[in-house]
Parts: structure tokens; C-alpha cells; sequence
């Protein structure tokens, strides 16, 4: 019989062994209904095994439990994101970032959210204040994102800039590279986009 010791069972989480955590972290649960990080731990382990609507079940009721914990929030963002419910993901990133205006990650998530729901407008606010808030953890595909949000606003030079921007950090980047020649080629810059999609490939 598993036994209903958290701490135990975030051991067998962090060794990697999720069934056992998830039993164990069941059997707690039947003790402690209503513990918070248990129902998070819970959910973040389904959600490694690829169990998305369990997952999502466990951090709603985390969540519901506490409310104002970025983290949670973020996490409970990530499993409506995976079960493609958009709108809820960018509530919940929305949310964790009101309870903590500092948290990166909810910021970085919220931006991708919005362009996935189709916000442009507001998935390109949002990379914007990531780049002016200075936060780390920004690369090429963050840039990339950040400039189809532009070109999809009508703003191929700034969609440019961000691709440059993309390949700077990330010279190979494929993505970036399609994308500025391509852009470059609709503004009748065939020669330079040429140019550029062969030094992409030259250096991937």
C-alpha cells in the first residue's frame, strides 16, 4: 500500500518515478482533500506522463485552493494551453502575472498564448514589455514570434528588425531566416532575401 506521506512521494517525483508519485500523492490527497501543493504536485505529474485533462483537473482544484500563487497559476496556464482552451490559458497567465508582476515566465507564456488565440495586438504588447522589463531567457523564437506579430500588424520593418534580431542571436535559426526572406521578397528585395536564406543555411 502507498503510503500518504507527501514528502515521500515528492521524492519518487523527483527521482523521475511518476507513477509511484501520483499513486502516492492520490493517497494523500484521500487524507487531505484540500492541500493545495499536493493537488499541484499531483497535476504537474500527470501532466509529465501526458495525462493533459487529469492534469488540468488537479491545478483547476489547486488553484481554487489558492488562488493567488503565480506559480500555480502558470502551471494551470500551461495545462489549458496544452488542451487547446486559449482563452483560459491567457487568464491564467494573466492572472499569475497580477499575483506576481515579476514572474518571467507567466510573461513569456502569455505573449505566446496571445498569439495562439489570435491577439495579435496584444501578443505583440506583451513581447514588447518582456524585451523593455529586461527579462532573460529571450531567443530566437522569440523574436520570430514577436515579428509575424508586427508583419500581421502591417509593420514589415519592425517584422525585419525582429528577425534580424532573431538571427543575431541565433545565426542558423531557420524560422528567422524563411521569415525575413520572405518579407523581403514581398517588398521586391529578392536579391538580399536570397542572400540571407543562404547564409542562414551556411551557418545552421
Amino acid at each position: 500500500m502507498v503510503s500518504p506521506d507527501l514528502q515521500a512521494s515528492l521524492r519518487q517525483h523527483q527521482a523521475g518515478n511518476l507513477d509511484a508519485a501520483i499513486a502516492g500523492y492520490r493517497a494523500f490527497l484521500q487524507h487531505e482533500p484540500n492541500h493545495a501543493e499536493a493537488n499541484r504536485m499531483l497535476g504537474l505529474a500527470l501532466f509529465a506522463r501526458g495525462e493533459v485533462a487529469p492534469a488540468r483537473q488537479a491545478l483547476e482544484r489547486a488553484t481554487s485552493l489558492a488562488p493567488a500563487n503565480a506559480a500555480l497559476l502558470n502551471d494551470l496556464g500551461n495545462a489549458r494551453r496544452a488542451a487547446g482552451d486559449k482563452a483560459a490559458a491567457v487568464e491564467a497567465f494573466s492572472a499569475a502575472i497580477a499575483a506576481e508582476p515579476g514572474f518571467a515566465f507567466a510573461h513569456f507564456n502569455l505573449a505566446d498564448s496571445l498569439l495562439e488565440a489570435g491577439d495579435i495586438a496584444r501578443a505583440s504588447a506583451t513581447y514588447d514589455d518582456i524585451i523593455a522589463r529586461g527579462f532573460a531567457g529571450i531567443d530566437g523564437d522569440f523574436h520570430v514570434n514577436r515579428g509575424l506579430c508586427r508583419l500581421q500588424l502591417g509593420d514589415a520593418a519592425g517584422a525585419m528588425e525582429a528577425f534580424r534580431a532573431a538571427l543575431a542571436l541565433e545565426p542558423g535559426h531557420s524560422r528567422a531566416a524563411a521569415a525575413l526572406s520572405d518579407t523581403m521578397q514581398k517588398l521586391g528585395a529578392h536579391r538580399d532575401a536570397d542572400g540571407v536564406f543562404g547564409q542562414a543555411a551556411r551557418q545552421s
